[in-house]
């Protein structure tokens, strides 16, 4: 009885031991396999936050550029409504230019009517008669005015009295006007003294608006009469107006 006893026990500590062995191999299989499937998940799951961050980069660029071609659209919108405003403020210049060619034209087809005929060449013998007299005197009136304006831009005196050099027409002679404002008078056809003497001042406000933030504190109020003064060479008369302004305003 007790050998039978002993006997069956024997085979129960032993099934219960070989239960715990199998279970146990069975448990490192399945976690193996579990360890492996979760190596897969990690790495799927590493790609797929990669792949996120880049089109969350391609999303930023998107937007990016999107804004960036609002701000171009709106910049060439601006620009091409300010070339819509442009054309009426430069259309007037060539129609004035176009007289003083004809004029020019007119001017010089006498002289070379006056250089085909060899007699018209004697003009001191002409000068000199009493009777031809008369004849000179339009030339010379018409002379006078040509001898008159080289007076009226005597740019050594301009350097004398300013006490810099001057060029003629240079539009940064006028206080208040640099480089950049320059190259906007000449973008809305202004390109001498006496053409922004003949300009609104209200033209001139408008030109700096349209040019941005930075041109809009000047006050172009005394442009056009600074440069009336310099297109007749009235350079003290400009000296005192600008030793009066505060600025260039």
């Amino acid at each position: 009885m007790p050998y039978t006893l002993a006997k069956g026990l024997f085979w129960f500590v032993l099934a219960v031991l070989l239960g715990v062995v199998i279970g146990w191999l069975l448990h490192q299989l399945v976690a193996r396999r579990e360890a492996r499937r979760c190596r897969v998940i990690q790495a799927e799951m590493n790609k797929c936050r990669a792949r996120v961050r880049e089109l969350e980069s391609i999303v930023d660029e998107r937007d990016r550029l999107a804004a960036q071609k609002e701000a171009l659209t709106s910049e060439r919108d601006r620009l091409l409504a300010r070339l819509g405003q442009t054309p009426p403020a430069t259309s007037p210049t060539p129609e004035i230019a176009e007289p003083v060619d004809d004029e020019s034209q007119d001017a010089v087809e006498p002289v070379e009517e006056s250089e085909d005929v060899e007699p018209v060449a004697t003009d001191d013998q002409v000068a000199a008669s009493g009777d031809d007299s008369g004849d000179d005197e339009p030339e010379s009136s018409t002379a006078q005015p040509a001898e008159d304006d080289q007076p009226v831009i005597d740019l050594s005196a301009a350097a004398e009295i300013l006490g810099r050099p001057v060029r003629a027409d240079d539009l940064t002679v006028v206080e208040g006007i640099g480089p950049k404002i320059a190259e906007l008078c000449h973008g809305i056809g202004i390109h001498t003294w006496a053409d922004l003497g003949s300009t609104e001042v209200s033209l001139l406000k408008t030109m700096l608006v349209d040019a941005g933030p930075r041109f809009r504190p000047h006050d172009p109020g005394t442009w056009p009469d600074q440069a009336k003064l310099l297109a007749a060479g009235q350079w003290k008369d400009f000296v005192r107006l600008t030793d009066s302004l505060r600025g260039g305003r």
